[in-house]
């Protein structure tokens, strides 16, 4: 790994003409330029083709023109300054300037240098000193003795930035509400309404050894770690295709070779169709190769770009650069979220053994089939952590405990009411759709399709499978289960019900499949996720198991006592757990290696009951009190 003063003046090259930036623009991907530079490359690029728009030379992100008719060097010209480096880049030529006085120097004359301003980025003989520190303008900036500056590397750098819309204007203000850095104009317009504005010294202030920022820096070298792994496996991925590619070739030969001239049309159509096949595939990964290899270059400049910023920025430079990053990292997120990309298709010919003497038969026999490699399970470290839960609303309160709740398709909460005999539906937003009433007291609750939820009635030793769309509750079904059990759910048209002794498996017409047998408790809660992976919350300790009831991880903490619902997040495949009695929610790694406590007591959490997470893992739903209050939570990404 590059050493940080090596990283310092590699910022500081422009790549395009490999020299020292002059006018530092930046793109949104934050990859830097000379304005000149970044000015005719955009020109190249708008010639070729009349784009109204452009690629960064190093990532290929797309950036969009800001106004039509513009030219590329007033394109350019609007592009925002790189603040940090015109900073860092006035040090290095301060330590270029040696001892000789650079206000001097610009006015024709040498004389002997005996101080650096770090605001100015000058050096000053005596006499330029004492005027530059008499001077008005200048009487806050910091000016210390030449010979403590060492190295360019190590000379200290101060905030300065200007206002991107009103130009002539100093960013001194922070809008917490917004968070952004706003000019004394921009106070005055745009936040007049808002509340929380102070200097942009106060809002930086212990800024830089904040958990935000160590997130954010675990976040981004996780996350480059990934896109390392992932462009390996799409490499390892090519290579196994290229090397399929031959075999399958041979094989279409040596079939060719037992057939006479009749046959040159299936021949013909069968390498056709390979080389589609292959071509796409290939197509494919390359295309997720370039993506990555883009997005690799983005991390590694913005790993430089926050490292340098963590040991050489000023604390309000910091806050304005890991603004940007903030962006860019939930920029990078997209491209994890999106298709698979830890897999590929395999390409082969499937030849029948024995064939008729009809060409229609052996046309009919031959077909190039792709089918998908196995998952080569690449873990996303990054996605790990670092989450954090926001309040959105507590929806329900209620006198008498035990109330349950789940997540429905489309992102309706329905809630199953003990003492009331009824469910009731909200929507994301908290507020009450519906109610339903039922004839008898719902236990536990889960989805079990579309507008469907399974309620288990513990009394009879029934699930009753209801639609919440309708009113009619005597249309329902209803599964009958082994008595003793006190936890459901639900997942691709089978029912897991676990009672004292064991989890058993129904399918939606109640016929018993099998059993999984463990250590089951009284007071064990179960959740299945959409890959048929069950998750047992059994007392202090959390079991992940295969369908086949194969143990995948235990987890057990002494942050976690008295588990009771658990859920995932099919998004990111972390696992959220209630401690009953530890009175907090407990968030593990989907590999069971890492967890951390998200609320606790202080945050009002108290003998929480039930937890669900939603479809798309932004919201998170929760029963506290021993079910009697109902809360819903936003799932955010702490950076």
């Amino acid at each position: 790994m590059a050493s940080s003063k090596e990283d310092v003046m590699d910022l500081t090259i422009c790549p395009i003409c490999l020299e020292i930036l002059t006018k530092p623009k930046y793109l949104p991907c934050l990859h830097t330029f000379c304005e000149k530079c970044i000015g005719a490359y955009i020109t190249s690029s708008v010639e070729k083709g009349e784009n109204q728009s452009a690629e960064c030379p190093i990532c290929r992100s797309v950036v969009q023109i800001p106004e039509s008719g513009i030219t590329a060097n007033e394109w350019a010209n609007r592009l925002p300054d790189n603040f940090l480096l015109i900073s860092l880049i006035d040090s290095v030529k301060l330590k270029h300037a040696g001892k000789v006085c650079t206000s001097c120097d610009r006015m024709g004359e040498k004389s002997v240098a005996n101080y650096a301003c770090i605001d100015c980025s000058d050096t000053l003989c005596q006499t330029c000193n004492r005027y530059h520190k008499h001077h008005k303008i200048f009487e806050n900036h910091e000016v210390i003795p030449i010979e403590k500056f060492k190295s360019a590397v190590e000379f200290p750098v101060k905030f300065q930035s200007s206002c991107s819309k009103h130009k002539y204007e100093k960013l001194k203000l922070y809008c917490s509400d917004h968070a952004i850095p706003c000019c004394s104009v921009c106070v005055s317009v745009e936040h007049r309404k808002c509340e929380n504005v102070c200097t942009i010294e106060d809002a930086a202030h212990k800024y830089r050894d904040s958990q935000t920022v160590k997130n954010m820096q675990k976040v981004i070298t996780l996350m480059a770690g990934d896109v390392n792994n992932i462009l390996s496996n799409t490499r390892d991925g090519i290579k196994t295709l290229n090397s399929q590619s031959k075999d399958a070739f041979k094989k279409v030969e040596s079939f060719k070779e037992t057939l006479d001239n009749k046959v040159k049309t299936v021949i013909d159509r069968l390498n056709s169709e390979l080389t589609k096949g292959f071509d796409i595939e290939k197509e494919r990964l390359e295309e997720r190769k370039t993506i990555f290899e883009n997005v690799e270059k983005q991390l590694d400049n913005e790993i430089k770009l926050l490292e340098t910023c963590i040991e050489k920025a000023s604390d309000a430079q910091l806050l304005i650069e890991t603004g940007k990053l903030k962006g860019r990292i939930l920029e990078h997120k997209k491209h994890f979220e999106g298709q698979p990309f830890d897999r590929y298709a395999t390409v082969d010919v499937n030849i029948e053994d024995s064939l008729d003497d009809s060409f229609k038969t052996i046309d009919d026999a031959c077909r190039v089939s792709n089918v998908v490699a196995p998952d080569t399970k690449i873990n996303l470290t990054h996605r790990r952590f670092p989450t954090c839960l926001k309040l959105i609303k507590s929806i329900a309160k209620y006198e008498n405990p035990h109330y349950e709740a789940c997540f429905m398709t489309g992102n309706k909460i329905t809630v199953s009411c003990y003492k009331e005999s009824n469910l009731k539906v909200f929507d994301i937003k908290g507020n009450k759709v519906r109610s339903i009433k039922l004839s008898f007291q719902p236990y536990d609750i889960t989805e079990s399709g579309t507008n469907e939820v399974a309620v288990l009635y513990y009394g009879k030793s029934q699930v009753h499978l209801i639609n919440i769309d309708s009113t009619d509750t005597n249309q329902t079904r209803n599964i009958p289960i082994k008595p003793g059990v006190r936890s459901i759910c639900f997942c691709k048209g089978k029912l897991y019900a676990s009672d004292l002794k064991t989890i058993n498996i129904y399918d939606e017409s109640g016929i018993f499949l099998r059993e999984i047998k463990g250590e089951i408790s009284a007071y064990t809660y179960i959740h299945c996720d959409s890959k048929n992976i069950l998750y047992v919350a059994d007392k202090s300790s959390i079991v992940k198991k295969a369908e086949n009831g194969q143990e995948q991880f235990l987890f057990s903490h002494h942050d976690l006592i008295g588990a009771r619902g658990i859920t995932s997040d099919n998004i990111s495949g972390n696992v959220y757990v209630n401690g009953y009695e530890s009175n907090n929610i407990v968030q593990i790694s989907g590999d069971g290696l890492y967890h951390q406590v998200l609320l606790e007591k202080k945050d009002g959490i108290l003998n929480p009951r039930y937890i669900d997470v939603s479809k798309d893992g932004k919201y998170l739903v929760l029963t506290n009190e021993d079910g009697k209050e109902l809360l819903l939570f936003e799932i955010r990404f702490d950076i």
